[in-house]
């Protein structure tokens, strides 16, 4: 088979409508399809940074695809590198190369072909990318096969449980709470101080209803030392942007936690292919010894359990020690590394190095 390779900067509806087919056989793409790249691609992406989509085509179908975007690196004090990162870098948990499952490898090869010989760059690093996608396993034999040297590397992942053929109850007695000892412990706390808690979940409004519990997010990021996102124009406007879209398709909800009718916490979820995605969450710091983000989450999981529309409940990227404790399956998310054996700033690069260490030598 025959395939013609397409660089698009520039992505139209055409080639989204025919995106959204060809990540069917990938599995979660809650933050990898038309809606949140677009999205990406409108607010999100900096003025000096270019989309480069490497698109495989048979006749006029999109049979896969490599989408990128341009970041400039500190090269040396004379020049500076143009590296590739995935599109969507930042608030996306999980990356995709998109391929159809039949001659796969001969489709990534023509891409991986075409971006060495035709598109400007000198370093590509490809991150959260999940081990048993196709294509992260058919790019590592591409590059095999090319005798290009690359660095593969897994330091994040993540994890969810499946919440099919569960009996809530069972399930709390016999594998929840043995693992959950300082939940059990903050939940008596509560019942002791004479605590009532309560839910609120929205499903319409979400953005306004986030806004008036922003603070605790900030909070939070304060607290542990991080950057405030929301503090960014970029963060708010995809954001904002990103959950009405989202609220118009029915995949987000906001769960707000009440404490005799005070806020204690938020959680921010992506519903998407019956999978509950756990993407943001604050609470209140004034109450943080009744972990109110584990009882937040801890009720959200007991719903997915009794809810026969939600199969899996994912905590999406990042290990943290709790996520552990309210999942039993992780998938690592890897990245690779490689340079462009075309680029001329490579190439200087090594013989400098190399002539420096002759020199050293002697």
């Amino acid at each position: 088979m025959s395939y013609k390779i397409k660089l698009i900067n520039n992505p139209e509806d055409e080639f989204w409508h025919q995106f959204d087919e060809i990540i069917k056989n990938c599995e979660h793409t809650v933050q990898f399809n038309s809606v949140w790249l677009s999205n990406y691609i409108e607010n999100y992406l900096d003025e000096k940074q270019n989309v480069l989509i490497l698109a495989a085509y048979q006749e006029e179908k999109l049979v896969g695809c490599l989408p990128v975007q341009t970041v400039i690196r500190r090269g040396t004090r004379f020049y500076n590198y143009i590296e590739l990162i995935p599109l969507g870098f930042g608030p996306t948990d999980f990356y995709y190369i998109p391929l159809i499952k039949d001659d796969n490898f001969k489709i990534l090869e023509k891409i991986v072909d075409y971006l060495i010989s035709e598109v400007k760059w000198d370093k590509i690093r490809l991150s959260e990318l999940p081990e048993n996608s196709i294509g992260f396993n058919t790019l590592l034999k591409v590059l095999s096969s090319k005798n290009i040297k690359f660095q593969k590397k897994s330091e994040n992942g993540f994890r969810f449980i499946k919440t099919i053929n569960k009996n809530a109850e069972d399930f709390l007695e016999k594998d929840f709470y043995p693992h959950n000892k300082d939940l059990a412990k903050s939940e008596r706390r509560i019942d002791r101080k004479g605590f009532k808690l309560s839910y609120k979940h929205y499903k319409k409004n979400v953005y306004q209803e986030l806004l008036k519990n922003i603070e605790l997010y900030a909070q939070r990021r304060e607290s542990l030392g991080q950057l405030n996102k929301y503090e960014t124009s970029k963060r708010k406007a995809f954001l904002k942007n990103i959950i009405e879209k989202y609220e118009a398709l029915n995949k987000v909800e906001l769960t707000l936690l009440l404490a005799n009718e005070e806020v204690w916490a938020f959680q921010l979820d992506w519903i998407d292919n019956n999978n509950r995605y756990h993407w943001n969450h604050a609470y209140n710091e004034d109450y943080k010894r009744y972990s109110p983000g584990k009882v937040i989450l801890k009720h959200l999981l007991i719903q997915g359990i009794n809810d026969q529309d939600i199969k899996t409940c994912n905590h999406m990227r990042g290990l943290s020690r709790y996520k552990e404790k309210f999942t039993d399956q992780q998938v690592n998310l890897y990245t690779i590394d490689f340079e462009n054996p075309r680029s001329y700033k490579i190439k200087f690069t090594r013989f400098i190095s190399s002539t420096l260490r002759l020199v050293g030598k002697k």
